[in-house]
């Protein structure tokens, strides 16, 4: 090889390693990008001062420092979070499980929380719901963009279409909507348990909305990031390291106080 040759492998080995350093100082010096949406208990966004601010909130703050990253939170309407994450403007995300999503996101492992779907109805309403058939005759409320299962997908995208029932209404308020189950302007929805058990309490209307024991769907809820993040990059290993967090705080007894905190 000619030194001239030899130069130039030089320059070139040296350039690689410049961009590598580079972009790991880029990687290294970027905060964790989250997304915190409005869901108690998961996430409260009405929190004041010395109120927790969720579960899903305290486990992100304390994971993100085994990744030794300060996490920066922010809120987006759910179209435009799944755009950030495409472009890995969003580094990190606690979702369920969707198999078009595995494009865009890779999935950890371990559970940190699971949620039950589940019919709620007003206090009002007292036959017995066993099944989506029996809320034919009902009138029923839907949160915008929720659809918990296929079946319920189906059943409701059907009673949109066919106009069956009593009203159908699509709200993107789920307080409104346990407004209008407590005050009998609507008799059914589905919905999180939890949310529900937390947001009612808030609103003194426990008494007026009853929960059914018919579950839609429980999902179990995982750490995300997205495949584009210069953080995921850099260390792809990241979505371990969370996982192992999420396990001591289970072994250590930290996970089940959380749990407890928040009426989980």
């Amino acid at each position: 090889m000619t030194p001239w040759r030899n130069l130039s492998l030089y320059f070139y080995c040296s350039a690689i390693q410049v961009i590598g350093a580079l972009t790991s100082a880029t990687s290294a010096a970027k905060p964790l990008s989250v997304y915190t949406p409005d869901w108690p208990p998961f996430y409260i966004q009405e929190a004041d001062q010395g109120h927790s601010l969720g579960m899903a909130w305290d486990v992100l703050a304390t994971c993100s420092r085994r990744i030794d990253k300060n996490p920066v939170f922010d809120n987006y309407p759910i179209r435009r979070m799944i755009k950030k994450m495409e472009d890995g403007e969003l580094d990190l995300n606690i979702m369920s499980f969707k198999e078009d999503r595995l494009r865009i996101m890779a999935y950890g492992k371990e559970i940190i929380f699971e949620n039950d779907y589940i019919i709620i109805t007003g206090s009002h309403v007292t036959k017995p719901i066993r099944r989506l058939s029996d809320l034919n005759d009902l009138s029923v409320a839907q949160l915008v963009g929720l659809r918990p299962s296929d079946e319920f997908k189906r059943w409701f995208e059907d009673r949109l279409k066919n106009k069956s029932g009593k009203e159908t209404f699509l709200l993107n308020s789920e307080e409104q909507i346990l407004k209008m189950l407590a005050n009998g302007r609507v008799d059914a929805t589905v919905a999180s348990r939890a949310e529900v058990k937390w947001r009612s309490k808030r609103l003194g209307l426990t008494s007026r909305i009853r929960e059914t024991n018919l579950l839609i769907r429980k999902q179990p809820y995982f750490f995300v990031m997205a495949k584009q993040s210069p953080i995921y990059k850099a260390r792809p290993s990241s979505l371990s390291t969370l996982d192992a967090c999420v396990r001591d705080l289970k072994r250590t007894g930290s996970w089940a106080k959380m749990k407890s905190r928040y009426q989980l």
